[in-house]
C-alpha cells in the first residue's frame, strides 16, 4: 500500500506512525508540504526514512496572503536545491471555498501558474487541490502540458472527472470514500489506470466522520487507505489487492519512488 498524499509530518508521534505503517507492510508514504514552514519538518523525516518517506512540496492556496512575493521565491529556490528530494510539486491550486474576494482568487491563479511552470522547468509531477474551483482549475491546468497530474482528494462532478480522465490525469481518492455516496460512484467510473489511493491524514478520518470535534477529526493514519480499496473493489466488482497493487503500481510510476 502507498499513501500518496497525508501530511503527518504536522503531528509530534510522525516517526510512530511511520514505524507502525511499515509494521503493517505499507510500502510507502508521500507527505505533502502545503506551507513553506512545514518543509523542513517533511525533510527531516524523509531523510530519516529513506526508500519509505517521500515528500511533495507546493504550496497551499489558502496560504496565498501569508507570504510576499520575495519569500515565494525563496521557497521555489530551496525547492529547486532540493530537487533530487522531492517526488512532487504540490500540494498547489484553487480554493474558493475559503477564499471569496476577487483579489485573493487571482492571486491564487498566478501562484498555481508560478508552481505549474516551477514543475515542468524540473521535470516533476503535481498535485493539485481544487475545492469549488474545478473549472477555473482545468482551465489553467489546459495551458500546460504537465509531465504528470494528480487531482488530490477528487471531489468534483462527473463532467470535471470525465474531462480529467480524458487529458489523462491522475484521481486520487482520499479515506472519505468510506463514508460518502459521491466518492464510491466517481470512483466506479475512474478506471483502475488513473486511480491512486490517499488518505490527506491526519484528517478525513473513515471511522469518525464529519466529527467538529478536532481531536476526532484528526485521526486518520495512512494505513486506512486500505478502507479505501474495500469500498472501490466492491464499486468495480474487483478484489480488494488488485485495488491496492494498482494503485500502488500507478503511484511508482507517477512519483518515480
Amino acid at each position: 500500500m502507498i499513501d500518496v498524499h497525508c501530511h503527518i509530518d504536522l503531528l509530534e508521534n510522525s516517526q510512530e506512525i511511520i514505524d507502525e505503517a511499515k509494521r503493517r507492510g505499507m510500502k510507502a508514504i508521500i507527505v505533502s508540504v502545503a506551507d513553506p514552514e512545514e518543509l523542513g519538518s517533511a525533510m527531516a523525516l524523509r531523510n530519516a526514512n529513506k526508500d519509505f518517506v517521500y515528500v511533495c512540496a507546493g504550496f497551499h492556496p489558502n496560504h496565498v496572503n501569508d507570504y510576499d512575493e520575495d519569500e515565494i521565491d525563496e521557497y521555489i529556490e530551496q525547492l529547486r536545491g532540493s530537487r533530487f528530494d522531492i517526488a512532487g510539486i504540490g500540494e498547489i491550486g484553487l480554493d474558493y471555498f475559503w477564499t471569496k474576494d476577487d483579489e485573493s482568487r487571482l492571486k491564487q491563479k498566478i501562484l498555481f501558474e508560478k508552481f505549474i511552470e516551477f514543475a515542468i522547468e524540473i521535470e516533476l509531477p503535481v498535485v493539485v487541490h481544487i475545492r469549488d474551483a474545478f473549472d477555473d482549475a482545468l482551465e489553467v491546468l489546459a495551458r500546460y502540458k504537465i509531465p504528470n497530474v494528480v487531482l488530490h482528494c477528487f471531489s468534483g462532478s462527473e463532467t470535471h472527472l470525465k474531462q480529467a480522465l480524458e487529458r489523462g490525469y491522475y484521481i486520487s481518492f482520499a479515506t472519505n470514500m468510506y463514508y460518502t455516496k459521491k466518492h464510491p460512484r466517481l470512483a466506479a467510473l475512474t478506471p483502475m489506470k488513473q486511480m491512486l489511493l490517499e488518505t490527506d491524514s491526519p484528517w478525513l478520518d473513515p471511522d469518525t466522520p464529519n466529527i467538529p470535534n478536532e481531536e476526532k477529526g484528526k485521526r486518520n493514519r495512512p494505513w486506512n487507505i486500505e478502507k479505501s480499496s474495500e469500498v472501490i473493489a466492491d464499486v468495480k466488482k474487483i478484489k480488494k489487492e488488485d485495488v491496492i497493487q494498482k494503485a500502488e503500481e500507478n503511484a511508482k510510476h507517477v512519483f518515480r519512488i
